[in-house]
């Protein structure tokens, strides 16, 4: 079951891996080599790549896959750590493109444009500022794809 699950995860972001160019692969410093025969491994390289096409940011960070269902959340980041973790054992539910690019938000968030105050919490304002462009330009360059959005960007007015 798990090999099924990672079969499909492979397959979505296929489409990812084959547009880069040299050009759009990560920088050196915000790369983490994996030389590992570990698929999931090679699933957190493609989707740190699809991250990085859409925004390079100011801090390096790593990123991780991991085939578990955790009850309570589908990924998290480590601010200290400069991690984000990545379940991929959601199935159809969320894809892994739109967690990693909700996990990618916080690390920007917190890297770049974190201030103090009660307003500015993890879920807040900027955060949700921060995750709509990111999502938007995803969209754009056609990194991630959503019917329900779609549908909204193309619904003319009445």
């Amino acid at each position: 079951m798990k090999l099924d699950a990672l079969h499909r995860v492979w397959a979505e972001i296929r489409a990812v891996w084959s547009e880069l160019t040299a050009e759009e692969q990560p920088a050196k410093l915000c790369e983490k080599p994996y030389r590992s025969t570990d698929p999931t491994a090679k699933v957190a390289t493609h989707l740190k790549w699809m991250l990085l096409k859409i925004y390079r940011p100011q801090v390096a960070f790593e990123l991780r896959v991991t085939m578990q269902r955790p009850k309570s959340r589908m990924g998290y980041y480590v601010p200290a750590k400069r991690n984000i973790t990545i379940h991929g054992g959601w199935g159809d539910v969320h894809s892994l493109e739109e967690i990693a690019i909700h996990e990618y938000a916080h690390h920007i968030h917190f890297t770049e444009h974190r201030r103090s105050g009660k307003k500015d919490s993890p879920h807040g304002q900027n955060f949700w500022r921060i995750y709509s462009a990111l999502m938007a330009k995803a969209i754009e360059k056609g990194l991630y794809n959503d019917n329900y959005i779609n549908k909204i960007i193309k619904q003319e007015d009445e």
